[in-house]
């Protein structure tokens, strides 16, 4: 005997529902990223990179406020970004 779809839309309709849920779920913030980001600068603002990298070691920062003001603003994926 094969079974209707009477029989198993609450299988499909369970099935659809758990995979909308999934497709929900958010990752958490990324707060562990803006961290070593801000190591990095510190780090490299230490051993004089604004002296030999100025340009890479301002978009560094400046990409690092923007991730901290993403964050601030509850915009995890654009922080993380």
């Amino acid at each position: 005997m094969h079974a209707s779809f009477a029989q198993i839309r609450y299988l499909l309709v369970g099935a659809v529902l758990a995979c909308a849920l999934a497709a929900c779920a958010t990752l958490p913030p990324p707060t562990s990223e803006i961290n070593a980001a801000e190591q990095a600068v510190v780090r490299a603002t230490g051993a004089d990179a604004d002296q030999y990298a100025a340009d890479q070691v301002e978009l560094a920062r400046d990409g690092l406020a923007r991730a901290q003001a993403a964050m601030a603003e509850g915009r995890h994926d654009d922080a993380r970004r």
